[in-house]
């Protein structure tokens, strides 16, 4: 009893007081736990014994009653507190940031780097989710953990350095061992990662999102994949085999890779992937690479081969992780997950000025604040964008008013919002077009970004487009406007684009060049520039080096208009626009409950690790990449799915099937599992491309504003590789404010399959940006840049900072 009633009263000493106190020596102890003794004799007669009843008559004995009245023992929370960041720390305070529902009152607790409690506090009546702490601390590292004060929910730890010198309050005393104790790493929060199939081994998270007929087997590090050898077609009922497609643009897998994961197994580095599974009627790669029109392709007319030559894929999202960084960046960032976890996950983006990334969709139950510090700019689709300023939003116009009639473009022009900022993209062209019929369709799309562009110039002082966010009308392409070309039309047409600025400025059509609408029409005059959209389906991937031919199209779009802003918008789902069946056709993903499992048919969708690196080389060439889609909010509760409206709602598109038991078409109430109302649903497909972008736009914000931006001269393997120069004698690429003709190397990557590698300057220091499109998964090469060596691993975009 004694040893127990020494243990509180050592306690109290430790939380009574904002600052940390001085405990009583052994002798005060043992004569107050004397005293006590006798008094909480009594006590226990005419009450039943409660800690807090304790804590009272403790504070009472010892001079310091606690001016609060009792309150009884914290039940659990019903939602948790999670601490989202820390900042504008000083040494009179900090803010904080944190999430949760239903929070009144916020206790906070700070620690130095041993553990030592220095601060406790109670903030009173919550109103927002930003909070500012004030206290008088000396420099040095802490930890804040926060917790509910009205029930049992505590955040993690997140560490913060006060900096400076002198200041009052507890000073951290000198370490008095020759080692200093080091400081504990920041603990993440505890993602709770809905819907996956998951498994730890060795230290490793295994965790992965498979399709119907696909399993998952992991043993002593190696990952199997289970699926059919063969399906039959659609159609006439051949027999076709199934190919293994990687994560990068669709690309092939080394041969001795692709037999392992189907075989015995492959080694796979840390970090996120993902694969596909085609089943066509070919005997082998080479036939799959010439014939994909006739494997896949279909049209409304004639053409079916793709009904008699292949069968649905198959995919699986996969990651590996084991709590380390990878690249500077949590490993909780790099999960494979239903969700974009970046808007859950603590942290912020900031890019420089000038540079934009911008999504479409969003969680519910996050705190809008917390979510619009993770981007720049959000689609103007949901009324609670209006709280921001209009700077901090995109929008995808259309031809249609408030209440859906039609609008000419005068209307539009005098409606129009006037912030600079404000990303402005339309399908106004298509729209008309129904009226109308195009080209007149395109030309009044184009009136309304001309009249737009004249008012800024009057009412806001404007000079420039580049002074604007006014992008385009993603029609364009279709009538002349874009001058991007495919990497299908060879090397020398690639060449000749980057040779002068007349072939930068011009299109392609029959091979021949033709002067883009963009320069010809004087739309250069009114708006700035759309690179490139949505990332091609299966039919236009695979074979192709894809991400090579983005990378192109912003150096030809930066010698073409280094003084116009450069936009790239893309989606997580790969369309298959009547032309591809295999993907238009979709796969069963399957979504793991407790009580069994979803499935529900929905499109292919991009991998994390293509739109990862679109989105940074989108803003290491360019100046935004835009992420357009479904505006339906989302929701991290996987019981408050929707049924699949993947080409239009039709019931057999969803099933159920129960542990152990059978998968049937869904019906609500009858057979699947129970449903959570609430705002936003669980997402249709697994949204793996957003979090990729984001991933890919954290990385490109390690560089901070760049200055400069050349293709490296290298070592690769001890092998030299020097870069072409272009007419001013550097090898410098193609970007803002920069035109170096014939610097193609680029088209040098494509033709002898080299990796990319660029060296940028930048404020935050230099760094080596490195890929190799052509490597696979787990193949190692030496590359040398200035005198550093780095092993890399695979083909994943690296970023690295140079001595």
């Amino acid at each position: 009893m004694k040893k127990l009633f020494t243990l509180l009263l050592v306690l109290w000493a430790g939380i009574s007081s904002a600052q940390v106190v001085s405990v009583p020596t052994a002798a005060e102890v043992e004569r107050k736990v004397q005293d006590l003794d006798t008094k909480i004799e009594v006590l226990g007669k005419r009450i039943q014994f409660q800690l807090d009843s304790l804590a009272e008559v403790l504070r009472g004995e010892t001079g310091n009653p606690d001016p609060k009245p009792t309150v009884p023992v914290p039940v659990e929370c019903e939602h948790p507190v999670t601490l989202v960041e820390v900042y504008d720390v000083s040494q009179s305070g900090l803010w904080y940031n944190f999430y949760s529902v239903g929070v009144t009152n916020m206790k906070e607790t700070i620690r130095t780097a041993s553990g030592k409690v220095v601060l406790e506090h109670i903030t009173a009546g919550l109103t927002r989710d930003r909070i500012f702490l004030q206290f008088n601390l000396d420099p040095g590292r802490y930890s804040l953990q926060i917790e509910n004060a009205d029930c049992d929910a505590k955040s993690q730890s997140v560490s913060f350095t006060i900096q400076g010198g002198g200041g009052g309050g507890q000073p951290i005393p000198d370490p008095v061992v020759p080692k200093p104790e080091p400081e504990p790493d920041p603990q993440p929060i505890h993602f709770e990662n809905p819907g996956v199939y998951s498994l730890v081994q060795n230290g490793q998270v295994y965790e992965w999102i498979p399709s119907e007929n696909v399993e998952v087997e992991i043993s002593g590090g190696k990952v199997r994949i289970i699926a059919p050898e063969t399906k039959q077609s659609r159609e006439r009922g051949n027999t076709c085999r199934r190919f293994l497609v990687g994560d990068l643009f669709d690309n092939r897998l080394p041969e001795k890779e692709e037999n392992a994961l189907f075989g015995e197994g492959l080694e796979l580095p840390v970090g996120n992937y993902e694969f596909k599974i085609l089943y066509l009627n070919a005997k082998n790669w080479a036939e799959v690479e010439k014939n994909m029109w006739q494997l896949v392709g279909y049209d409304n007319h004639e053409h079916r081969a793709g009904f008699y030559n292949s069968a649905e894929v198959e995919t699986l999202k996969l990651s590996i992780t084991d709590g380390s960084p990878i690249q500077g960046i949590h490993s909780d960032q790099w999960r494979t997950s239903w969700i974009p976890q970046y808007q859950i996950l603590p942290g912020k983006l900031t890019l420089p000025e000038g540079k934009a990334f911008g999504i479409t969709r969003y969680l519910e139950g996050i705190p809008k604040d917390s979510i619009m510090s993770k981007i720049t700019h959000i689609q103007h689709v949901y009324e609670w964008v209006w709280q921001y300023p209009l700077s901090k939003a995109w929008k995808n116009m259309q031809i249609f008013d408030g209440n859906g009639a039609v609008q000419m473009p005068d209307w539009h022009i005098r409606n129009a919002i006037m912030d600079p900022g404000y990303i402005l993209m339309s399908e106004y062209a298509e729209n008309y077009g129904n009226m109308f019929g195009c080209p007149p369709c395109y030309e009044k799309a184009e009136e309304i970004y001309e009249g737009i562009y004249k008012r800024f110039e009057q009412e806001l002082g404007i000079t420039s487009p580049s002074q604007t966010w006014l992008g385009a009308d993603y029609f364009g392409p279709l009538w002349g406007v874009s001058s991007a070309i495919e990497v299908t039309n060879g090397l020398p047409k690639m060449y000749e684009g980057l040779s002068s600025i007349h072939f930068a400025r011009s299109r392609l059509f029959n091979g021949q060049w033709y002067l883009s609408g963009y320069w010809e029409r004087g739309y250069y005059k009114n708006r700035n520039l759309f690179v490139q959209g949505y990332i091609g389906n299966l039919l236009h991937n695979i074979g192709n080096q894809h991400l090579i031919g983005r990378i192109y199209n912003l150096e030809k779009s930066g010698l073409a208009a280094p003084d116009r802003r450069k936009i790239v918008y893309s989606t997580n789902a790969q369309e298959g626009l009547h032309l591809d069946l295999a993907t238009i056709s979709g796969t069963w993903y399957r979504t793991k409950l407790k009580e069994g499992e979803l499935l529900r048919l929905d499109g292919i969708t991009n991998s994390f690790h293509t739109i990862l690196s679109d989105a940074f080389y989108a803003l290491l060439f360019g100046d935004a990449y835009i992420i357009w889609e479904s505006n339906v909010p989302m929701n991290a509760d996987p019981y408050t799915f929707g049924t699949s409206w993947f080409g239009g709602e039709d019931s057999w598109k969803t099933r159920w099937k129960p542990n152990g038991g059978e998968a049937k078409e869904y019906k609500e109430g009858v057979w699947g599992p129970p449903k959570t109302k609430a705002k936003g649903q669980f997402p249709e497909k697994p949204l793996t491309g957003d979090q990729g972008a984001w991933v890919g736009a954290k990385l490109y914000e390690k560089l901070g504003k760049v200055s400069e931006l050349y293709w490296a001269d290298y070592e690769r393997d001890g092998i030299p590789i020097v870069a072409k120069r272009g007419q001013d004698g550097t090898s410098r690429a193609n970007i803002n404010g920069i035109q170096n003709l014939d610097q193609n190397n680029i088209v040098q990557v494509l033709e002898k399959k080299l990796p990319i590698c660029l060296v940028v300057r930048s404020d935050n220091g230099k760094f080596l940006v490195f890929q190799d499109p052509f490597a696979g998964l787990t193949s190692k090469q030496l590359i040398t840049v200035d005198g550093q060596n780095f092993l890399i691993t695979g083909n994943r975009l690296q970023v690295h900072k140079l001595n």
